[in-house]
């Protein structure tokens, strides 16, 4: 952790979810309310739980500390697998019935063979279909993508992207540099006004991997658009290309 209150993958606060998300109420103004759910035996998830309305994820079980058939001889309705690396999540669903769609972004812990809950980054779901399976059976698969290394998602760490590839963010010093354009194409920075909530936030445009987003393009100041399965209103206050100079 930074002094600045970064979090960057890899970081672990300890080996409890709850403790875990208790730090994060702290430092990054988490939902307190919702720190129940990640007791023992709970679900270990919450839906928009962070300032931004990121849901918080945790994964007791996941492919850094079982295996697939593991996983399906104790039970566990899904399994969740890292891949390429880190960069993406299989959410493999051993009862599809009982599936339930949530396209929220996820910031996401896992817990590690040593039994310490480490922060992964922050995923976006992007496809739910039926694939083949490490058993070699049809299952279906919920896939999430990286979006971010860091959490919040902010300038002064900026995510550094080798194709589809994330790396970590560069070890020299490094400001932000931004100019303001008109309208919304792919890769800038949206700058928002919450009208329900009456707060600023950004959104970062990204098609390739929020591919809702493409209603975006084009927009420009003063326009409104919400989220997918949300409520909430975003009033445009500002359009920028963002950048970083050594």
């Amino acid at each position: 952790m930074s002094e600045q209150k970064i979090l960057k993958s890899g970081y672990s606060f300890g080996t409890k979810a709850i403790d875990t998300y208790d730090s994060c109420c702290d430092l990054f103004g988490f939902k307190p309310s919702y720190r129940g759910s990640f007791a023992a035996q709970k679900t270990l998830y919450a839906k928009r739980a962070s300032k931004e309305w990121y849901s918080v994820w945790m994964l007791a079980h996941s492919g850094l500390n079982e295996s697939f058939l593991q996983a399906k001889k104790r039970g566990s309705d899904w399994y969740n697998m890292f891949v390429a690396p880190d960069e993406t999540i299989k959410e493999f669903w051993f009862r599809p019935s009982m599936y339930i769609e949530d396209d929220s972004i996820r910031i996401t812990f896992a817990k590690t063979k040593q039994g310490i809950y480490v922060f992964k980054g922050v995923y976006q779901p992007v496809k739910a279909d039926w694939e083949i399976g490490p058993s070699g059976k049809i299952e279906w698969v919920r896939t999430f993508k990286r979006i971010s290394i860091v959490y919040p998602m902010v300038d002064e760490v900026p995510e550094t992207r080798i194709g589809s590839t994330f790396v970590e963010p560069p070890v020299s010093p490094t400001k932000s540099t931004s100019v303001e354009i008109t309208a919304v194409i792919d890769k800038c920075q949206i700058v928002a006004h919450v009208i329900e909530e009456n707060r600023e936030t950004k959104v970062y445009v990204d098609v390739s991997v929020r591919s809702w987003q493409k209603s975006l393009i084009g927009k420009k100041k003063d326009d409104t658009f919400k989220l997918p399965n949300a409520t909430l209103t975003y009033k445009i206050k500002k359009i920028l290309m963002v950048g970083t100079i050594k």
